[in-house]
């Protein structure tokens, strides 16, 4: 089966991209790739400038992350956190005059909490506020891998299908049947088993 969307604003290229189970996707738009992937809401706080620009850095690379607020102390983060409702805060503990523990109780119960800090004697107490990860300053990007894989397994809500349409029809399409999707000037192919 083969499914076409037209996108009569044209269509930029992505990149290449494998997909699992042996499905092979070629010339994915970023767009249509972002609604395949889980996505997190990530919110930070952190005091410290060159720790924020280098951590902001290593996130990027991961396009199911969107940074939704950064704050550099607790009552702009108090504040930002309530409006922008993160799916998850990486959180620094060690902010003078406060610390991090205390902006837990302004979060709602479901978003996941992060620690991202130089020292390691919080890291009891952080698992005790059930916090899904603990971090030591500097991040290894290989930690920071596994906490990103961490967390989008705890809150991806796995997508069944996909409502295809154009101008005439739209069709609801079992994820697992989509084999293909190619990127062909304003159109999208999407190609089915």
């Amino acid at each position: 089966h083969l499914h076409v969307l037209h996108h009569p604003q044209g269509v930029a290229g992505g990149p290449l991209a494998q997909a699992e189970a042996g499905q092979h996707v070629r010339a994915v738009r970023e767009d249509v790739l972002a609604l395949l992937l889980p996505h997190l809401n990530l919110f930070r706080v952190d005091d410290e400038p060159l720790a924020n620009k280098r951590l902001r850095s290593m996130l990027s690379k991961f396009p199911e992350v969107a940074i939704v607020g950064e704050a550099t102390d607790l009552k702009s983060a108090v504040e930002l956190a309530q409006s922008q409702n993160p799916t998850v805060v990486f959180l620094d503990i060690h902010m003078p005059p406060a610390n991090g523990f205390e902006l837990l109780n302004s979060l709602p119960r479901t978003t996941a909490v992060v620690f991202v800090t130089a020292y390691d004697r919080h890291a009891v107490q952080a698992f005790d506020v059930e916090a899904t990860d603990y971090l030591l300053k500097p991040v290894a990007a290989d930690r920071l891998q596994e906490t990103i894989e961490r967390l989008t397994r705890l809150h991806s809500e796995p997508t069944k299908e996909v409502l295809l349409g154009d101008s005439r029809q739209w069709v609801k399409v079992p994820l697992p049947e989509i084999c293909a999707i190619e990127a062909e000037g304003d159109y999208t192919r999407v190609s089915t088993l």
